[in-house]
């Protein structure tokens, strides 16, 4: 019988997801007929599924604390940026609450805070431009744990994807005009700043290990 005990601390999981995937990893290995490897990738496949929609459901609920009129343009844009976030990828926490932490914050920002600025068409098609291009050279980026899990083969269909995705919310941006789609088009910004940033720090970390001399 195992002696595994709970401790969220130590899973580093969004607590529904923490305990179902305890139970869940529990039960299989008292089946004592899958290898550790295996339960790792099952560990892996929950926490990726079922952690990001506790996620979202952890932030509708703040929202809707907030005030529940900003439901409808929430919903909106974690839409146009799940669209685009899944198959780009970019900057990925060390833990999951850092993880909660920059999601909640690029929504309360994109929500209630950036669509107060006042930009016209121009600072518009610099931003569709740069979230384009940007999209284009840096996608996709994943998080380390995943790189083990996925066909790098289909690196170019996801950059393909992510980048006609782009083109076509601006294209919704351009023609409709309306608080909807004020805050897609900042957390389509804020989504390919991130990457930037990501792509270029994990080139220079790249650099660093091609720099260092080898030991024989």
């Amino acid at each position: 019988m195992s002696n595994q005990t709970f401790n969220f601390k130590q899973l580093d999981k969004m607590p529904l997801t923490g305990l179902f995937i305890f139970m869940l990893t529990r039960n299989l290995r008292r089946s004592e007929n899958i290898s550790e490897d295996e339960l790792e990738v099952v560990e892996y496949y929950y926490m990726a599924r079922l952690g990001e929609i506790e996620k979202f459901i952890w932030i509708t609920i703040i929202f809707t604390f907030i005030s529940s009129s900003y439901l409808p343009i929430f919903f909106a844009t974690a839409l146009a940026l799940l669209s685009i976030r899944i198959p780009s990828g970019g900057f990925h926490s060390s833990s999951t609450w850092g993880c909660f932490a920059w999601t909640l914050s690029g929504f309360l920002l994109t929500i209630l805070i950036l669509p107060s600025l006042s930009v016209n068409i121009f600072a518009i098609l610099i931003i569709a431009a740069f979230s384009i291009i940007i999209c284009y050279i840096a996608s996709p980026i994943r998080s380390a744990e995943r790189e083990a899990f996925i066909d790098k083969s289909k690196d170019k269909k996801l950059k393909y994807f992510a980048t006609i995705m782009t083109i076509l919310w601006f294209i919704v941006i351009f023609t409709l005009n309306n608080p909807f789609t004020t805050t897609i088009m900042w957390i389509i910004f804020l989504q390919n700043v991130q990457l930037l940033i990501e792509y270029y720090k994990r080139k220079l970390q790249t650099k660093g290990r091609d720099s260092c001399p080898t030991e024989y």
